[in-house]
């Protein structure tokens, strides 16, 4: 365990070494390799750098992650990390590399200051290749020169290709970077509100490494979850813990049903029903039938609030029904209102 702590640091530490010495999160992610506290400032800036996804600044957002994941935040620090954090796992907030104008200029300048000097490297000696080979007589590096720049134009959109090849396939796995360290982070700030996120990493993952931090970050969220939790979290937490029940082979998927007995709601009825009477185990088997009585029990009061609820919804007609004027009295003059009752007179 100490060693991958250790690798850890190593490979953490390069990428703040990449970082601008007076960058705002090389310096708090310095800080705390050094075992210093972090002022509120400063995790305000970290919290800054992550405000949105952005491919241009994908170094920069790993460690601001991998820092903010070594805090211990107040209540209210965590409940601004934890959201901006899982802004960054999900996949689908994301920009589309069109719409990033930094990565774009970014991708222009590769090809200029690559594309164009290999293109002319190429373009000279293609040249000289032809001036010593002369087919049927004829000058052929006359000919090319005389074209030179439609030539060039030419060769340098070919070397282009590589480059624009590369960075797009290099952008997927700096970004699956950044989501595996928000990952990590979110396990190790104990935010079980963020398990909805954590699950649809973990479903749609296309890397090894984002997969492995998902699941890790999970089973530990899992262990932390009460019955105090049960209707805190979001409503696709218990969604989210059926997907990773039903996931074929899920290692999860015990530690998930568990999970289910204490934060899950009426919606999980049905999955657990079928869990325990077609499981691929005896113990996810075992397991849905303990919890399923539960549950049950959840669903009926969840119903019972419903009805309470629809009773209380009365529609507004029936109080103006009930408040409106009498109509069609007949009025009594005012003095005949006011008039004291008196004896009868003697006749």
């Amino acid at each position: 365990m100490m060693e991958i702590e250790q690798q850890e640091i190593k490979r953490i530490t390069r990428l703040i070494k990449s970082l601008k010495e007076d960058s705002p999160v090389r310096q708090s992610a310095e800080a705390i390799i050094h075992g210093q506290d972090l002022s509120e400032e400063q995790i305000s800036l970290i919290l800054k750098a992550i405000e949105k996804p952005r491919f241009f600044c994908w170094k920069e957002q790993t460690v601001a992650a991998w820092a903010l994941g070594r805090l211990q935040p107040t209540l209210a620090e965590h409940s601004s990390i934890v959201p901006r954090l899982g802004v960054l796992l999900n996949e689908s907030e994301w920009p589309s590399i069109a719409s990033d104008y930094m990565y774009l200029s970014l991708l222009c300048w590769r090809i200029f200051y690559i594309s164009f000097p290999l293109a002319l490297v190429m373009t000279l000696c293609t040249v000289i290749v032809m001036q010593f080979m002369k087919v049927a007589g004829q000058d052929w590096s006359m000919l090319f020169l005389q074209n030179f720049r439609q030539n060039l134009l030419a060769i340098s959109l070919l070397a282009s290709l590589p480059v624009i090849l590369i960075s797009s396939n290099v952008t997927p796995n700096r970004v699956n970077s950044v989501r595996t360290e928000v990952a990590r982070a979110l396990g190790r700030l104990g935010a079980v509100q963020s398990i909805p996120v954590l699950v649809e990493a973990l479903i749609h993952a296309n890397n090894r490494a984002l997969e492995d931090a998902a699941r890790e970050s999970l089973a530990s969220l899992f262990l932390l979850l009460t019955e105090e939790n049960y209707g805190r979290l979001p409503a696709r937490a218990t969604p989210s813990l059926c997907q990773i029940m039903k996931q074929p082979g899920e290692p999860l998927a015990l530690l998930a049903l568990e999970a289910l007995g204490k934060v899950g709601d009426g919606q999980a009825v049905q999955p657990v029903i079928s869990m325990a009477q077609s499981g691929p185990t005896a113990d996810l088997r075992e397991m849905a039938e303990r919890i399923l009585p539960l549950l049950r029990e959840r669903q009926q009061q969840e119903e019972e609030r419903k009805d309470l609820l629809r009773a209380s919804d009365v529609p507004q007609t029936a109080f103006q029904s009930l408040l409106h004027p009498a109509r069609h009295v007949q009025q009594t003059e005012q003095e005949q209102l006011l008039r004291v009752s008196m004896p009868d007179e003697e006749t």
